[in-house]
């Protein structure tokens, strides 16, 4: 007899905004629009970064800093995109 175990994450909360306002728009300062779209995450595809983002979120996040936007994380992960592995 087999039973099934299946982790369940609560889906992250993610703002579609610092994503569609800050990750993937040009920056003066830390941008990271270049490297991102670089690894097949255009402005126009945000939701598959979001996807993408909520997949490393079980792995371990370090609080880097914080200021009147929120908290700032890091994650170190592999992205697979559009048959590429990119270190982000």
């Amino acid at each position: 007899m087999f039973t099934d175990i299946s982790i369940v994450y609560a889906k992250p909360n993610i703002a579609r905004e610092k994503v569609t306002r800050y990750l993937l728009v040009p920056q003066a300062r830390g941008d990271k629009s270049g490297f991102l779209e670089h690894a097949g995450y255009p402005l126009e595809d945000y939701n598959q970064l979001l996807r993408d983002l909520r997949l490393q979120l079980p792995l371990d996040a370090a609080a880097t800093k914080s200021n009147k936007l929120g908290q700032y994380y890091e994650i170190r992960a592999w992205f697979k995109v559009h048959g590429s592995g990119v270190h982000g």
